[in-house]
């Protein structure tokens, strides 16, 4: 179990004990102090997560310290207690990548609950993504235009990929021995495994020497004459009914996937060994003892997806579901429709999972556009706490929400987010589209927010709160705090 330190900062006894006591738990080490003097040398000394602190701090300011904490802390979650409606004051807040709790209505449980969600990721903002193909991992890579390296791994092969990312192209790939173009076209014939991204090396080969553009299109062009072919899918099916079989055979008939029918558990369980990315049990097999197979599958350690169908409900299956890789349960003919799309969108398809991070909300948006896949992006923006949906489909953007916003205005909120989540669902049709906007006139007024956003921004010197307060923004009082406690 991860277990996070947090340092808790205010002049308000209460406050700072209520949080402390409120915030200690199992994985959750909560020191206090009463200001910015005695706060300084605990954030120098000790491992900690995240600060929450008040924007009065008696030496400093919370500005003050949150600025400081910018330059030589900048891996620190920082919670600031305050106005959560003063407008001036949250712009600047946003802009440092800050959270906000209102000062008026401290909610002990929302405060622990972002909380706990903010320490799982780095600071800024991480893209969770479920199920995107390598054509769009490498797009959003490569809109990124910041320098990145991927690694990449297939457990159905085994491979171990590598590509490196520079000023919006793919500069390097490697695969085993292969390097260049030649191993990244072996790259894309992956079919499903997982990415994650790694720490840029201090010198990079170029073995890659093609624009983006140029390698996406060769990479196409392999894909359209062959010569890159997605891997076979193998699908077991322990049935003595056939009639799933002519269903995927009909609906999917260029589909690469292998049906290996047999009404014998043990035969199904040799050609799972050698053979498994799916398995489709019938629980109407007569005689078939299907909790039985379930464990001798655990005690042999076939892992794969495993999948349960049935003319009816029987008291077995909830026990059944309840095993780890057991995922559904299809009732026969009636949902072939939906055990068909399933697995025609999990398994059929290239599907990679894993993050990236400090990807830009409109980079994401334009990539999942262009691909025309159907995509749901869940918003989670750590400044407010608050959540969002965008729904893409059909190379549109087809509704969004935040708060209690929709449209333009809810893309507007979401496009200005600088920490949080964008994380991947299971796409579902929304129930009306608030974005009946043309794509390419949505991205023009979607590329003037982000210029905004991205704009350098020149704090002010002095600031006017709502309550008629004045802050002058002095981090340097922070370092002058620091160097009188160290003597």
């Amino acid at each position: 179990m991860q277990i996070y330190s947090v340092l808790v900062i205010s002049p308000v006894y209460s406050t700072r004990e209520m949080i402390a006591r409120y915030l200690s738990s199992e994985n959750l080490i909560v020191y206090t102090a009463e200001n910015a003097r005695d706060a300084v040398p605990i954030i120098e000394k000790l491992p900690l997560q995240a600060v929450i602190f008040e924007l009065d701090l008696d030496q400093a300011s919370g500005l003050d310290l949150l600025l400081w904490l910018n330059q030589r802390h900048s891996h620190l979650h920082p919670m600031l207690i305050c106005d959560p409606h003063d407008t001036d004051l949250i712009q600047i807040l946003r802009s440092q990548r800050a959270s906000v709790v209102s000062r008026d209505n401290l909610n002990l449980q929302a405060i622990r609950n972002r909380l706990q969600t903010m320490l799982k990721f780095p600071r800024g903002t991480t893209s969770l993504f479920e199920q995107v193909s390598l054509f769009e991992l490498v797009h959003l890579a490569s809109q990124a235009q910041t320098s990145r390296r991927l690694s990449i791994r297939s457990p159905q092969t085994d491979a171990k990929a590598e590509l490196t990312f520079q000023l919006g192209r793919v500069n390097h790939a490697c695969l085993g021995e292969q390097t260049g173009e030649e191993a990244f076209f072996e790259i894309i014939r992956m079919k499903s495994g997982r990415f994650e991204e790694l720490k840029q090396k201090a010198e990079v080969p170029q073995t890659i020497g093609a624009s983006l553009n140029q390698l996406m299109s060769k990479s196409s062009l392999r894909v359209d004459e062959g010569g890159v072919k997605m891997p076979t899918t193998y699908c077991t099916v322990l049935s003595d009914d056939l009639s799933l079989g002519d269903y995927l055979s009909a609906t999917y008939p260029e589909a690469e996937m292998e049906l290996l029918y047999t009404d014998h558990p043990e035969t199904a369980l040799n050609q799972l060994k050698t053979k498994a990315d799916l398995l489709i049990i019938d629980l109407d097999l007569p005689n078939f003892d299907a909790q039985a197979f379930l464990e001798t599958l655990r005690h042999e350690r076939v892992a794969m997806n495993v999948f349960l169908m049935g003319s009816q409900f029987s008291a077995p299956l909830h026990e059944c579901l309840k095993r780890e890789h057991v995922h559904r349960f299809f009732r026969k003919n009636l949902q072939f429709k939906e055990l068909g799309d399933l697995i025609h969108h999990n398994f059929l398809n290239q599907q990679f999972q894993g993050r990236m991070y400090n990807l830009s909300l409109l980079g994401v948006l334009e990539t999942f556009v262009y691909f025309k896949q159907p995509r749901l992006l869940e918003i989670t923006d750590f400044l407010t706490g608050q959540t969002g949906q965008i729904f893409m489909a059909e190379g549109v953007i087809q509704h969004a929400v935040y708060d209690k916003q929709v449209g333009r205005d809810a893309l507007n909120e979401m496009m200005q987010i600088q920490s949080g989540i964008f994380q991947q669902e299971t796409y579902w049709a929304p129930a009306f589209f608030s974005l009946n906007v043309p794509v390419g006139r949505l991205f023009l007024y979607l590329n003037r927010i982000m210029s905004k956003v991205q704009a350098p921004q020149e704090l002010p010197r002095d600031l006017l709160l709502q309550n008629g307060a004045v802050i002058s923004l002095q981090p340097e009082k922070l370092s002058y705090l620091l160097a009188v406690s160290q003597g």
